[in-house]
Order: C-alpha cells, then sequence, then structure tokens
C-alpha cells in the first residue's frame, strides 16, 4: 500500500462515517471494512446450520484447547473453533 491508499478525511467529511464527537479528521482507506458481530454470527450459524450442523446456544464452555471445548455435560473436539460474541463458542 502507498500513500495514495489513504486519504485525510477533515471534520466535516466524517458526517457520512460513524460518529465520533470531537473529531478533528480521521484517515480513510478503501481497503478496510466493518463488521457487525451479531449479524456475522447469526449468518455463520444459518450457513452451517443449512449444512447440518447442530448448534447448541446457551451451553457454557468451561473449558478450551486447541481442537477441544469441555462443557459441563460433554467434551467436543473440533478441527475448527469459531469465538462468538459473549464468549460463546462454535466448534
Amino acid at each position: 500500500m502507498t500513500e495514495d491508499d489513504y486519504r485525510w478525511l477533515r471534520p466535516e467529511q466524517l458526517d457520512a462515517q460513524p460518529r465520533v464527537s470531537n473529531a478533528y479528521g480521521a484517515i480513510y482507506s478503501p481497503h478496510t471494512a466493518t463488521i457487525q458481530p451479531a449479524k456475522l454470527a447469526r449468518g455463520l450459524a444459518r450457513a452451517v446450520e443449512a449444512l447440518g450442523v447442530p448448534l447448541y446456544e446457551n451451553t457454557p464452555a468451561i473449558d478450551w484447547q486447541p481442537g477441544e471445548v469441555r462443557t459441563p455435560l460433554a467434551r467436543i473436539r473440533c478441527a475448527v473453533r469459531q469465538r462468538q460474541p459473549r464468549g460463546g463458542r462454535v466448534g
């Protein structure tokens, strides 16, 4: 990336951006994005459920290690696990 990939936004240009109190300006790059975590989690859940993967919501993870998550009732082994908002896990 070069300096051409970034541009300075003056306070009046920030009106179209997320609100920050008393901003002096910001650096903008078209190569970045924002993600709404709840929408991402719901989208991931829908996608894996469509593949037949069962999800167990509101199940506390009491311990986790690479490739394994423990709950009060089970030990789940997995190749990949995804941390979810509020500390939940999908394995």
